[in-house]
């Protein structure tokens, strides 16, 4: 109900249903909420398919019920080159073996009209299924890979953190970016200068 209310405040008629309806059962609800969510995945996939490539990243756990969820997310980068990483979905599967992870990619990946050929790059954890080099999820899915796993990932972070140079380096950046970050004053100053630099 709060969201619809929150909802109403962008469009009058839904205001005018919550006043004079009296459809507001669960039912209704959970669908409306369903609705909303399915048109903000359209129109984020709907930017995904402007740019064209994208890589995927995977990971599952088990939820409080003690089932098997498979988080899917997409990671692209927008045309002013901002990175995004939007979770898609969480999709339940029996089974975590190989295959049965590969078929809920693929799944997901045809439901939200991704091809394969425009994946650039996987992201998974270390573990053996995600990553076995004979049978893993990132085997059986031929990508384009410019990078292969998050695993990759975490060893350019070691290597960094290990030369003294970049690691101060970036620790500025981050303590520099912090500043001005959790500052308004300082963020509106830095957002005047970047317009006036662009």
């Amino acid at each position: 109900m709060q969201l619809l209310c929150l909802r109403s405040d962008d469009d009058p008629r839904i205001k005018q249903w919550i006043k004079e309806s009296k459809y507001l059962s669960v039912d209704i609800v959970n669908e409306c909420v369903m609705l909303m969510g399915q048109k903000l995945l359209r129109e984020l996939l709907s930017n995904i398919h402007k740019v064209g490539i994208y890589s995927i990243l995977a990971d599952e756990t088990r939820d409080i019920t003690n089932q098997e969820q498979l988080s899917i997310c997409i990671r692209w980068v927008d045309e002013e080159f901002t990175i995004h990483e939007d979770l898609i979905g969480l999709v339940h599967v029996e089974k975590t073996d190989a295959d049965s992870l590969c078929m809920a990619i693929k799944d997901v990946l045809i439901r939200c009209s991704l091809p394969l050929s425009k994946c650039r790059g996987q992201g998974y954890d270390g573990a053996s299924v995600m990553m076995g080099h004979l049978t893993g999820v990132a085997t059986q899915l031929p990508s384009n890979s410019l990078f292969g796993s998050l695993f990759k990932n975490l060893c350019l972070q070691d290597v960094a953190k290990s030369s003294k140079i970049v690691r101060d380096t970036l620790g500025l950046i981050t303590e520099i970016m912090q500043l001005i970050k959790y500052s308004p004053k300082r963020s509106v100053v830095f957002s005047k200068y970047k317009d006036e630099l662009s």
